[in-house]
């Protein structure tokens, strides 16, 4: 029998069968809370609890949200008690750290029968502090963009009209170098049906992949999580506890 590779120790020989979806840690700009339902028990979180919250995660353990002051155990509460949760829902709450109140965004999801998922991040007050470029659009221009989006994309007429359309309003508005549309073949491998980019940047439209690009396991966890941000592609993980 073939043995999966655990996760960060696979190689191109066995990446098809890599437990990634057991990663059991979590990018650092942000901190996950698994909680135990009613009573919001603190039964999981990532190590940087020190870092993010300032308690050491032992001292969370077996404790309910409302450890971390603020107003984030009613707003955990409020939003568990609305929806089933089957895909995030967004939270914007406050903890009180090192005596202070701090304000954070993130979502929320329920994992049937486990555990309720919190992940929040700070709210940073200059994204370009922390090194991140990014690109701004006013509140009024933003509905505007998305007003115009949702025409275009209502009046395509085939998919790859709309995959360009989707593809030049993404970029027009998060002011990527480069945007693509993936698309998987039920064989296995992909291609790239549609791109917008800068000029400087060569083409990738009509490329094609082998399966092995994106391995199968990393292509259900995209059915279950359609957004995945990388913060500093150099990042150290940390790891969830216990």
């Amino acid at each position: 029998m073939l043995s999966s590779p655990a996760f960060g120790k696979a190689d191109l020989t066995n990446c098809e069968r890599e437990l990634i979806q057991f990663a059991g840690s979590v990018q650092p700009h942000g901190i996950l809370l698994a909680l135990r339902e009613p009573q919001l028990e603190i039964i999981q979180l990532s190590a940087n609890a020190r870092a993010l919250l300032g308690r050491d995660a032992p001292s969370l353990l077996g404790n309910s949200l409302q450890l971390l002051g603020g107003n984030i155990s009613a707003a955990v509460s409020l939003i568990a008690a609305s929806t089933e949760l089957a895909e995030p829902a967004p939270l914007v709450c406050h903890c009180t750290v090192r005596g202070e109140a701090v304000e954070f965004e993130g979502t929320v999801h329920r994992v049937a029968g486990r555990a309720l998922i919190v992940e929040i991040e700070p709210i940073a007050g200059d994204p370009a502090s922390a090194g991140i470029e990014t690109v701004s659009l006013p509140s009024t221009k933003l509905v505007e963009h998305m007003n115009q989006s949702i025409q275009r994309f209502s009046d395509a007429s085939t998919i790859g009209t709309l995959c360009d359309a989707v593809a030049r309003r993404f970029r027009d508005m998060v002011g990527y170098d480069r945007v693509m549309v993936y698309k998987f073949d039920p064989d296995g491998h992909g291609k790239i049906i549609s791109e917008a980019r800068n000029p400087r940047l060569d083409s990738l439209l009509g490329q094609h992949y082998p399966a092995t690009d994106i391995p199968q396991r990393a292509r259900e966890l995209y059915l279950r999580n359609r957004l995945r941000v990388l913060v500093d592609v150099n990042y150290e993980a940390c790891a969830l506890e216990p």
